[in-house]
């Protein structure tokens, strides 16, 4: 299965032999792929597209990127971690089990109660995360995660592409 973000190094835990072979797959970018983007950057354009302020926006990152690792499988989430910024790669807890996904419904209430925001609110922000995730990285890599989960989560990242936010408070 390939990886789900173009890693820039494979794990230090990996053999050897298997950390050369990724690092040859996955370090060149595949067309279409952006720059990274710094978490400052990251959590103004989430906090504009979601009309967050800049704070709920960076908790909101936090939360949804805490959430979706928790759904994914030991094996797809260590292949994530090496694709990721350092800032994003630090959000995401480490487990060794199978993938637990939960329909997006839930998945929503549950960010609702951890950050506060109403739902709609959540909605509206866990797009803005996806879609500017989806911006930052080669968009088939966002895509080949967001098959592993139930269908709702691509439709969450693809609204937001389609919807403009408000202006944000701060």
């Amino acid at each position: 299965m390939p990886a789900v973000f173009r890693p820039c190094a494979a794990p230090r835990d990996e053999p050897e032999d298997v950390r050369s072979a990724l690092s040859r797959e996955y370090t060149t970018p595949l067309e279409g792929a952006s720059e990274p983007v710094d978490e400052k950057t990251f959590a103004a354009t989430v906090a504009e597209r979601a009309g967050l302020s800049k704070e709920e926006a960076r908790d909101l990152t936090r939360a949804t990127l805490e959430e979706l690792a928790g759904q994914l499988s030991s094996g797809e989430l260590h292949r994530l971690m090496p694709a990721l910024p350092d800032w994003l790669r630090s959000e995401l807890p480490r487990h060794e089990r199978s993938a637990q996904p939960v329909k997006a419904g839930e998945f929503i209430r549950r960010l609702a109660r951890r950050t506060g925001l109403k739902e709609e609110e959540v909605r509206r922000g866990v797009g803005a995360v996806l879609t500017s995730l989806r911006e930052a990285m080669d968009p088939q890599h966002l895509d080949h995660a967001l098959a592993l989960l139930p269908r709702e989560y691509r439709e969450l990242a693809t609204a937001a592409s389609t919807r403009p936010g408000k202006a944000p408070d701060q």
